[in-house]
């Protein structure tokens, strides 16, 4: 992102990040991490994001595969 705006706000453009980054991986997701390493972002601020996103209905938790 280059130039901020007065109204960007942190919390939500790393939110779009994440949705941007599991798109294209609907079958079988990413991991927490995985996440984390695609939008340089803390484990912490991933699982808020994702909560929030699922809160939303645009994503969803995937039983774990044990894989």
């Amino acid at each position: 992102m280059s130039k901020q705006h007065p109204y960007h706000n942190a919390s939500q453009q790393r939110a779009l990040q994440v949705m941007l980054a599991l798109f294209g991986h609907e079958i079988d997701g990413l991991t927490p991490g995985q996440l984390a390493s695609a939008v340089s972002a803390s484990a912490s601020a991933i699982t808020r994001d994702v909560h929030n996103l699922i809160a939303a209905g645009v994503a969803e938790r995937l039983p774990h595969s044990g894989n």
